[in-house]
């Protein structure tokens, strides 16, 4: 992988590389000397107005979404998201952006509040409780989720779910209104579209958040759904992402052209294949269910 000291525990690539030492710890680029210049890894912002903060923010989560098979990721063995593609084409995205747990009632905890599991007062019982009692796990009352701050600070806030039942899992927290599509493993991205489409019309204006949820390519990839690529799993799961893109990619370019609009897309984990005899995900850390999809598009 590209550890230029395979015999020593402190050298590897992404290590602390020690300055006038002698030694190569991060593999990049020789020693660090602290004569050096342009060294300060500090992220720089631009200044922001409060005219230039956005008025429409968009969270898109999609389940199961694994990035290498997306075009804007350099998938092209099938025409997975080419509506998506050209949206992403103007947005930021992100090549190493990993999930904190390749579930659902994992992953989306720390996507609402930030927080890995470890900060979430009884999460990670009640989870275990869960996988042997199937109790509904609930996110703590005592976290705060985004739509709680957004709502503090004078947004609307409204989730679209498919997949799964915020209510139930304590999820729509500081969400004024929440719509679940389906609690089923159903292709509905046609009807998050919609769904999302009627909310916006009746909220024009001002200071608004949106979470939409996508289950499309969640197993079990069903045949027929349109385009169809064929039988195989890769070719089924292939499908329902450009089922997906049809009617997302179509909504993700029209919010492209609104002001004050910020968008973003994000994958609560990924999905295993085949890869190492595994299908499905929740299972291990590798890559095909740890690595994530996210793209940020909008003004400033």
């Amino acid at each position: 992988g590209g550890d230029c000291g395979p015999d020593d525990p402190m050298t590897f690539p992404g290590a602390i590389d020690l300055p006038d030492d002698g030694v190569d710890q991060d593999c990049f680029a020789g020693d660090l000397l602290s004569s050096q210049k342009g060294l300060d890894l500090t992220p720089k912002y631009s200044p922001q107005t409060k005219d230039a903060e956005p008025e429409l923010m968009v969270l898109v989560s999609v389940d199961a979404l694994r990035p290498d098979f997306t075009g804007f990721y350099g998938y092209s063995k099938y025409p997975t998201t080419p509506k998506i593609d050209a949206w992403a084409k103007q947005a930021v995205v992100f090549d190493a952006a990993y999930t904190t747990g390749p579930y659902t009632t994992i992953a989306m905890p720390s996507l609402l509040t930030g927080l890995g599991m470890g900060q979430m007062p009884g999460y990670i019982s009640d989870l275990f409780e869960e996988r042997l009692s199937s109790p509904t796990v609930k996110l703590p009352a005592s976290v705060e989720t985004l739509a709680e701050g957004l709502k503090a600070d004078g947004f609307k806030t409204h989730a679209i779910v498919s997949g799964f039942d915020v209510n139930q899992n304590d999820f729509n927290q500081g969400f004024e209104g929440s719509e679940i599509i389906s609690t089923r493993s159903l292709d509905t991205a046609d009807e998050v579209t919609a769904a999302a489409r009627r909310w916006l019309a009746g909220q024009p204006k001002g200071k608004r958040f949106l979470w939409l949820h996508y289950f499309d390519p969640h197993d079990p990839y069903f045949h027929g759904v349109q385009p169809n690529f064929g039988r195989s799993t890769k070719a089924r799961y292939a499908s329902s992402i450009a089922f997906m893109d049809n009617y997302l990619g179509d909504l993700l370019n029209e919010l492209a052209r609104q002001p004050k609009t910020t968008v973003v897309m994000v994958s609560d984990h990924g999905e295993s294949l085949g890869e190492k005899g595994k299908f499905g995900h929740g299972y291990n850390l590798h890559r095909h269910e740890a690595r994530v999809v996210m793209a940020w598009r909008g003004e400033g």
